[in-house]
């Protein structure tokens, strides 16, 4: 192969112009995106539901508790819940399943949810509560 000789003068640097692209001002009380922040929870709850599916059952409290902290979830609060419920039922610490039974239980009272889904898994909810309490 050649070898490509050194120029004796330096080729001066071009920079082009630089452009940047900004996207138009939020709103606090846009609708677009309150729908795409109330979504952004979902691929932690998967996370923490592929932790409860292996059996890791602590981690998948933790992890549970970390997605209530950081996200307003609302009416989805009572599915978080429930996976905490299991989980601490799984680990013998009846009472604290209690406790997050009833959260399911109670937001299902208040806001009688259509799915049914929800009305399954308030069932689950209620029996477990009522498992655990004879147990104790």
């Amino acid at each position: 192969m050649r070898r490509i000789e050194a120029l004796d003068t330096k080729t001066p640097l071009r920079i082009g112009n630089v452009s940047v692209v900004h996207g138009g001002k939020r709103d606090a009380d846009s609708t677009s995106s309150d729908s795409a922040k109330a979504k952004r929870w979902l691929p932690e709850f998967n996370g923490a539901l592929a932790l409860y599916m292996q059996k890791y059952f602590p981690n998948a409290v933790i992890k549970l508790h970390k997605i209530l902290e950081r996200h307003i979830l609302g009416d989805d609060s009572a599915q978080i819940y429930f996976y905490i419920g299991k989980s601490l039922e799984a680990l013998n610490l009846s009472g604290q399943a209690i406790d997050a039974y009833r959260v399911v239980v109670d937001h299902f009272e208040q806001n009688k949810p259509i799915s049914d889904e929800a009305e399954h898994r308030v069932s689950e909810a209620r029996k477990a509560i009522q498992r655990l309490q004879k147990k104790s």
